[in-house]
């Protein structure tokens, strides 16, 4: 998993990369948070390179929605790999995230 900040102009623009699973959530929450931190606006993350999501994934992103829903701002994923996007729409998390192509 990596995850590339593209530019910081509101909103923050960030890119991630591989896979988000037990081994690497901790990371990617610590990281966006972080990101969140210094840039308290909303996110916009390209996902094309974003080739997987366990549930260990979609608990740190559920935090890190809770959380921009706090500061009042928001994530939009965009170009979702479709085992990601399948991944979300089961989990129910398609309700509630903004997502685009």
């Amino acid at each position: 998993m990596e995850i590339k900040v593209l530019d910081t102009n509101n909103p923050t623009q960030v890119a991630v990369l591989g896979r988000v699973d037990t081994v690497t959530a901790d990371a990617f929450f610590k990281t966006m948070d972080a990101i969140l931190q210094e840039h308290p606006q909303d996110m916009e993350w390209d996902c094309s390179e974003w080739k997987f999501l366990s549930s260990a994934g979609l608990r740190v992103l559920f935090m890190l929605v809770k959380k921009t829903k706090m500061l009042k701002t928001s994530i939009t994923l965009k170009h979702l790999d479709k085992n990601v996007y399948e991944v979300l729409k089961i989990s129910g998390f398609t309700s509630f995230l903004k997502i685009e192509p």
